[in-house]
């Protein structure tokens, strides 16, 4: 009866992994109570209204456009491509639930099971790593005008591609220890007896690697194991880190779902009732002047072009491409609300004339808050990677001049 021990070759130190996991929470709540400081420099905008009818619209919405890709699906192409990462994505992390509970709460990964799971994610995996190629090739070869290239495009598809990659070396280097040495399985597993070598094929991607490394010493074939099993959890981690910080495209996974929680429940094109008696400025010139979730809409963009495509203005020749303009307006939101955060702080502290958070010692919690607020969104990843100069640019005369959002932000050429 086919099966697989979760930590094999591992033994107890693969536990270490589990030590990691809270660490690694903690980084992960701060990444997202650093946004979401930073979505709430706009103005209030209830999207937690009519609950019930929110949650089955985002129900429906994540099965037609997220499991079955509608949407995407409109342009074959570039939705193949995403269709194929996010599938193969999904499969791993149900595999990984699914072997935590086998594991610690009931076993079933055997047998059948355990082979239909392993042929399915194997598959699927390979269908990602064919994913992408495909969108490396559509990147970087064909280089369609809506796409613009940054190192952490690069970066994530590398990350990801390793990742997978090294997953199925590991297997196929399992599946060549047990094929050499099929007693070995029986030590472990007396009930069921040596290692079925045909079981070998339900995993397809590891066992391409296991007829490569049918030559290798059983000694070379474990220590291998267990030294690339280390750099691909290593790896892994270190990724999900990497995006908590830094929060790159790949930050998506995370905000998308809620985006989509959070969209307005009025008709499509509806505007926003304004109080023309009682309104002190009518449009937005300062990026405060923006909802929440105006704010949120920026940090969900991810550059993928297509409002571009479509956009006629930018198709006759104009200077207005809606992507740039999203991403200038995100740009400039990255690069001031940090200090307006900050700023909101000293305020509410009862010191809003001096920035210096030493100023009169408000309570011991608020103080830890204000010092936590200031060096993490002040000297944050987003200003030292992006701007430096804290949302101010030089003049003429080599000064630092505060930014403003209509003319160095959205330019009149764009405007008109």
């Amino acid at each position: 009866m086919a099966t697989r021990e979760i930590f094999w070759n591992i033994g107890d130190w693969g536990y270490i992994l589990y030590g990691l996991l809270l660490p690694l929470a903690i980084i992960l709540a701060y990444a997202v109570y650093r946004r979401y400081r930073l979505w709430q420099v706009g103005q209030p905008d209830n999207r937690l209204d009519n609950l019930p009818q929110r949650m089955w619209s985002f129900a429906i919405t994540g099965i037609v456009d997220g499991l079955i890709h509608r949407r995407f699906l409109r342009e074959p192409y570039p939705g193949l491509i995403h269709f194929l990462i996010f599938w193969g994505a999904i499969v791993f992390l149900l595999a990984a639930f699914l072997d935590f509970l086998s594991h610690y709460i009931f076993e079933f990964m055997h047998g059948a099971t355990y082979l239909g799971i392993s042929f399915t994610v194997d598959v699927l995996g390979i269908g990602l790593l064919i994913g992408l190629v495909f969108a490396t090739y559509r990147r970087y070869i064909q280089k369609p005008d809506r796409l613009d290239n940054k190192p952490e495009n690069a970066i994530s598809l590398t990350l990801i591609f390793v990742i997978v990659f090294t997953g199925f070396i590991i297997e196929g280097l399992r599946i060549a220890y047990f094929t050499a040495n099929p007693a070995e399985f029986e030590t472990i597993y007396p009930a069921i007896g040596p290692y079925d070598t045909s079981w070998a094929l339900w995993s397809p991607g590891g066992w391409v690697f296991a007829k490569m490394f049918g030559s290798i010493s059983s000694g070379a074939l474990l220590l291998a194991h267990m030294s690339l099993w280390w750099f691909h959890t290593a790896l892994a981690l270190g990724t999900i880190v990497y995006v908590a910080l830094t929060w790159t495209t790949l930050a998506h996974i995370v905000v998308g779902p809620f985006n989509v929680l959070f969209r307005s429940s009025r008709p499509k094109g509806a505007l926003a009732p304004v109080e023309l008696e009682e309104a002190e400025t009518f449009g937005v010139d300062k990026i405060s002047g923006f909802t929440w979730k105006q704010i949120f809409d920026l940090d969900a963009c991810t550059r993928c072009g297509r409002c571009q495509d479509i956009c006629p203005a930018y198709l006759s020749g104009k200077a207005l491409s809606p992507k740039k303009l999203i991403q200038d307006l995100k740009q400039h939101w990255i690069e001031v609300a940090p200090e307006m955060v900050v700023a909101n702080i000293v305020a509410s502290s009862g010191n809003p004339g001096n920035s210096n958070i030493e100023g009169k010692s408000p309570p011991l919690k608020r103080r830890i808050l204000q010092y936590f607020d200031r060096y993490t969104f002040v000297l944050g990843p987003e200003l030292m990677a992006k701007v430096g100069l804290g949302g101010k640019r030089m003049n003429g005369n080599g000064q630092k001049r505060e930014i403003s959002m209509i003319g160095d932000v959205i330019t009149a050429e764009v405007i008109l």
